[in-house]
C-alpha cells in the first residue's frame, strides 16, 4: 500500500474509502437485486459521487498530462537522503 497518496493523502483514508463505497455497492446491488425500492436519497449519492470521482479523476488525468507536471512528481516522490561522510571521522578521535 501506498503510504501517500495525490495531495498528501494517507493511503489508510485512500483505502478506507474504498471499502467504505464497496460495501455501499453490495449493499445497494443487494437492494437491487431483491426488488426492493431505493431510496431517492441513495440515487442522490450515486450522482454526487459519480461527479465527485469524474471531477477528481479528470482533474489528475489533465495534472498528469503535463510534462513538467509529472517530472516534478516524480522528483517529490524521490528520497531525499544525504549521507555525511565525515561522521566517521569524528568517533576516530
Amino acid at each position: 500500500m501506498k503510504d501517500m497518496y495525490h495531495f498528501g493523502l494517507p493511503g489508510s483514508v485512500v483505502w478506507s474509502m474504498h471499502i467504505l463505497f464497496g460495501l455501499f455497492f453490495i449493499y445497494l446491488g443487494y437492494l437491487i437485486q431483491e426488488g426492493k425500492p431505493v431510496n431517492k436519497f441513495i440515487g442522490t449519492g450515486l450522482i454526487v459521487m459519480g461527479s465527485l470521482m469524474m471531477l477528481y479523476h479528470a482533474h489528475l488525468w489533465f495534472y498528469e498530462s503535463s510534462e513538467d507536471a509529472t517530472e516534478k512528481y516524480r522528483r517529490s516522490r524521490e528520497p531525499n537522503v544525504e549521507i555525511d561522510d565525515d561522521s566517521d571521522d569524528e568517533m576516530d578521535d
